[in-house]
């Protein structure tokens, strides 16, 4: 049996329409996929929009396509250029989304929940994503506010899968500073003490170059979303 979910943050289809008419730069509805988004408009939306916000079970609105659920979904990258890299929960494992079993990802976060929220929503996006890189990852202080940069920079949109069609991505690239440990990131549990803390979930990490990333092999399409975008070089 598949351990039940805490409610996450949500919001109408319809009303989600309406904070990317007026916060993505020319948005357009039936696009599927990646959208490069206005960070600072995006959040003055989402706020004015706060009251238009529920939280609701996972197992009531994980079918529901009325409803898409939020989830920040954040790319790590190294100084040396690489991006971490999992895979997801294997098959058969009674944790995580089994819609995503064994995929691999450059995704790191997931739901916001109840135990995030504040009374900006743009700031409750800010506190989930800590506290999903501290549930997910041991890392010894390198994500303390002074040793990385975070851009918000863009939304996934798509109706391609079921998964898809029941979220929205919120895609966060976080940039690690050259001298969050003071030591070239090539190994990742010697070096820098950063390895999984949920080894059900987020197994097999490694970090790639950008060529590497671009031929891995299992990507799931939010990543792929990503890849294709050509975001990462920039």
């Amino acid at each position: 049996m598949r351990k039940s979910k805490p409610a996450a943050m949500c919001m109408a289809t319809q009303d989600i329409h309406v904070l990317l008419t007026h916060s993505v730069p020319g948005y357009l509805p039936g696009f599927d996929g990646l959208q490069r988004i206005n960070t600072n408009i995006f959040g003055s939306c989402l706020d004015a929009q706060k009251d238009l916000i529920a939280y609701i079970p996972r197992v009531d609105c994980e079918s529901d396509p009325s409803y898409r659920q939020f989830i920040l979904y954040g790319v790590i990258r190294s100084f040396d250029g690489k991006v971490l890299v999992y895979n997801r929960q294997a098959k058969g494992s009674t944790s995580g989304d089994n819609r995503l079993e064994g995929a691999a990802s450059i995704g790191f976060g997931g739901h916001i929940e109840l135990c995030d929220n504040t009374e900006f929503p743009s700031r409750t996006l800010s506190n989930s994503f800590k506290r999903e890189l501290e549930e997910e990852l041991y890392h010894m202080n390198v994500f303390e506010d002074c040793h990385y940069n975070k851009y918000t920079v863009g939304i996934i949109h798509s109706k391609a899968s079921e998964v898809d069609a029941v979220h929205l991505g919120v895609v966060v690239f976080v940039d690690l500073l050259a001298d969050s440990r003071e030591v070239p990131i090539t190994d990742i549990t010697s070096k820098l003490g950063l390895h999984s803390r949920e080894p059900e979930q987020v197994r097999n990490l490694r970090w790639l170059t950008l060529d590497e990333v671009k031929q891995q092999a299992g990507m799931e399409s939010w990543s792929k979303f990503i890849i294709d975008s050509g975001m990462l070089e920039q």
